[in-house]
C-alpha cells in the first residue's frame, strides 16, 4: 500500500502475551514530505485522518490514545485472536473526535500517561470512586 499523508500506523499481528497488543506510531508528514510517499507492508494497519468539519484530529493525538493501557485493556476484552483489525479498532469505545481536538490544542500532549488514562476516562464517560467528574476539557 502506498501512502502519501500523514498516518498511524498500527502493529497488525501480536500476540496475548505480548505486554501491549495496540503498538501505534506516526508516519510524519516531515517523512512524507522528504520522500513523497511511503509503502505499508501487510502486517500494518494504516490509519488515516479524515477531515470532519474542517477539523482533523491529529495522528499524534491518535496514536497517543491507542498507545494508552485503557484502550490496549479494552482491546484484549473484544479480542480473541492474534490479529488487530480494523472490525476491532472500530468496535472500540472511543471519545468524540471534536474532545480528542480540543484535548490535544490544550494539553500538547505533555501529560504523562497516568494523567492521560485519567481525562481518557472522563471522555469515554467511565465514573470511578474517587476520581473528579468535573474536569472540564
Amino acid at each position: 500500500m502506498l501512502t502519501r499523508s500523514a498516518c498511524v500506523l498500527l502493529q497488525r499481528t501480536t500476540s496475548k502475551e505480548q505486554q501491549k497488543r495496540l503498538v501505534a506510531a506516526v508516519l510524519p508528514s516531515s517523512f512524507i514530505k522528504d520522500h513523497g510517499a511511503a509503502v505499508i507492508e501487510n502486517h500494518l494497519n494504516v490509519i488515516e485522518p479524515v477531515a470532519a468539519d474542517n477539523k482533523v484530529v491529529p495522528p499524534e493525538m491518535i496514536a497517543f490514545l491507542l498507545n494508552s493501557p485503557l484502550l490496549d485493556q479494552i482491546f484484549r476484552c473484544i479480542s480473541g485472536s492474534v490479529a488487530v483489525s480494523a472490525y476491532e479498532i472500530e468496535a472500540m469505545p472511543l471519545p468524540d473526535p471534536e474532545l480528542i481536538i480540543r484535548m490535544g490544542k490544550n494539553e500538547k500532549l505533555e501529560m504523562n500517561h497516568e494523567q492521560f488514562e485519567k481525562v481518557l476516562l472522563l471522555l469515554l464517560g467511565v465514573r470511578l470512586p474517587g476520581l473528579s467528574q468535573n474536569r472540564k476539557i
